[in-house]
């Protein structure tokens, strides 16, 4: 008999908050930027590497960044809460931009430059990316964590919205079919194991 499929892993709430608690205590702007980022649009890790600083568009009220992935470098407008529109201002500010600078709105010389960059000046590479995650999931004693988990996160806490519909998870998550993310409203095994300590 067939395995019933369960949904992938997410964070729960308070490992969310333990991770991204540890990241800012470690005052590197760069990291809380990137975490802030994952944790709020589920970017992939590549996505995330790949983006430039003319990708976003912040201001006080609101903000969006360009992914490009995929064949043909599809792209795609991810909206941004305050919290990472606030983590990421303090991260470019620290880099010298001024807040006009990092509207394309305004075009300006240093747009085309990596949005992460590396400790060598260069933009981070999907594996950084992996590294920073891994590196903070483990100071926070929160055991499995990948960049791709926080995309499970924010997948898992889109489709579970009563008041976001499927379409809409899908295209803010960029899935090009809408069972890739319909897999999410499934139960995860702690879903499961939550049902079972109801029956004690």
């Amino acid at each position: 008999m067939e395995q019933q499929p369960i949904a992938p892993k997410a964070l729960g709430k308070q490992a969310l908050a333990r991770l991204l608690h540890k990241v800012h205590e470690s005052g590197s702007r760069r990291d809380a930027a990137l975490l802030e980022l994952l944790a709020a649009t589920g970017l992939r890790a590549s996505e995330a590497a790949g983006l430039r600083v003319g990708d976003l568009e912040l201001g006080e009220r609101h903000g969006w960044v360009t992914v490009r992935a995929g064949k043909g470098r599809k792209r795609r407008r991810v909206p941004l809460h305050a919290r990472a529109r606030r983590a990421l201002w303090n991260y470019l500010e620290a880099r010298g931009f001024a807040r006009e600078e990092a509207l394309p709105r305004s075009p300006a010389p240093r747009a085309e430059e990596a949005l992460f960059l590396s400790q060598k000046g260069g933009g981070m590479t999907p594996y950084a990316v992996w590294y920073a995650v891994k590196k903070y999931a483990r100071l926070a004693g929160v055991e499995g964590v990948t960049p791709h988990t926080f995309r499970h996160t924010v997948a898992t806490r889109l489709v579970r919205d009563p008041g976001v519909d499927l379409v809409t998870a899908a295209t803010f998550l960029g899935h090009a079919r809408l069972d890739t993310t319909a897999r999410y409203s499934r139960p995860s095994e702690e879903d499961l194991e939550g049902a079972a300590e109801t029956l004690t």
